[in-house]
């Protein structure tokens, strides 16, 4: 450990590249979020940019243009401590200390967000808590498009930088045409063309506790076929923290395991409905106006157990249920008019505004920082 720490710290004698990005989602977990969408806007600007995504599996398809190294290595630590812009949506414990004339945006991964986070969260591990407070005084740039996410970034993430309210760039998916996308994704999955999805997208436990998420996914998709017509396939996304069990509980349940798809983005893009439980991908879902139903078996446990809450079950605009009979009825009770003007309802109150341009706004952005040179 000694010897890699001490040929890090050599690597900070080269220069910086100006025109060198470093991408990461999720430490290392593949081509997805936000940090996707924006290296694809550059991409497309065709202007000599050296990209590099770190990831775990450095076998990943990406775009001609754009680099893969392995995460956590040397080499890794050389393209952070010589790139001009660093793009990542996680606080990462593996990025090398920032020097002067670098730009670090941090994405975030949560467009909104359910569960309480930093400041916020009183349960954080010790040490999760010293991570995030080192590395909030490297960040220079935070956005979102909502006022109340913004105001968490100033306030509860340990940060003192700027914050500015702009798009944001994963959200564009769900507000364009995306019929290739949605072809792709299911050609990926293994789903016929014509069959409808219903993804299933818990959020992780700490205290993982596998029969949570056992589900009757035949009745769930009578139900859904009932209210909505068409036949549906039914696909589980279990989180990142959550992977390892994935093959087992889909395996066991017969249901379409989506969980290393490595995009969350393009699978909301290509699901027709969504069920979750305290998960911030709600919120994305219900800006696209596609029905998002709650089903969260473990209320007063999860509080007690593991996160409180931003808001209140019943202040979101999706109807909830703490049984699968309630999910089934809640189903073929949908009224979609109301579903929207409570979507509407709650965007106002949050101040919600997106109008999928958040790659390029991030990009032009980015852009600009090169053109300046190495002086932030």
């Amino acid at each position: 450990k000694k010897v890699k720490q001490g040929i890090i710290s050599f690597l900070y004698l080269f220069p910086i590249d100006n025109k060198k990005i470093v991408f990461d989602n999720f430490e290392g977990r593949g081509f997805g979020d936000d940090p996707k969408y924006i290296a694809q806007e550059l991409l497309q600007r065709d202007i000599g940019l050296k990209m590099i995504w770190v990831a775990r599996d450095t076998r990943i398809s990406m775009p001609s243009g754009i680099s893969v190294v392995k995460y956590g290595t040397i080499r890794a630590a050389y393209h952070w401590i010589t790139a001009r812009i660093w793009v990542d949506n996680v606080k990462s414990t593996l990025r090398p200390q920032k020097r002067k004339g670098q730009y670090y945006i941090q994405t975030w991964h949560s467009t909104l967000g359910f569960k309480k986070n930093e400041k916020d969260a009183p349960k954080l591990p010790a040490r999760y808590v010293k991570q995030a407070i080192a590395d909030g005084k490297q960040i220079d740039l935070m956005y979102s498009d909502n006022e109340f996410r913004c105001d968490k970034y100033r306030n509860a993430f340990w940060y003192s930088g700027e914050v500015v309210k702009c798009d944001v760039p994963r959200v564009g998916i769900l507000v364009r045409d995306n019929r290739e996308i949605k072809s792709r994704v299911k050609k990926e999955l293994k789903i016929d063309q014509n069959r409808k999805i219903v993804l299933y997208a818990p959020t992780f436990r700490k205290n993982t506790d596998k029969s949570i998420y056992n589900v009757d996914a035949n009745a769930i998709c009578m139900a859904l076929e009932k209210r909505f017509g068409g036949y549906f396939e039914f696909a589980m996304r279990l989180h990142p923290n959550e992977a390892e069990y994935a093959e087992e509980i889909t395996r066991e349940l017969g249901v379409v395991n989506a969980t290393n798809y490595p995009d969350m983005q393009e699978l909301l893009a290509t699901a027709d409905v969504l069920i979750t439980d305290y998960s911030g991908c709600m919120f994305d879902f219900g800006f696209a106006r596609k029905p998002v139903f709650l089903l969260a078996k473990d209320v007063e446990k999860y509080l007690r157990e593991e996160r409180e809450w931003y808001f209140k079950l019943e202040d979101v605009p999706f109807d909830l249920a703490q049984s699968e009979k309630a999910l089934e009825d809640n189903i073929l009770n949908f009224n979609e008019n109301r579903y929207r003007q409570s979507c509407v309802d709650f965007e106002k109150e949050i101040g919600f505004v997106d109008f999928g341009m958040g790659a390029k706004m991030l990009a032009d952005r980015i852009i600009k920082k090169i053109d300046r040179g190495n002086i932030c």
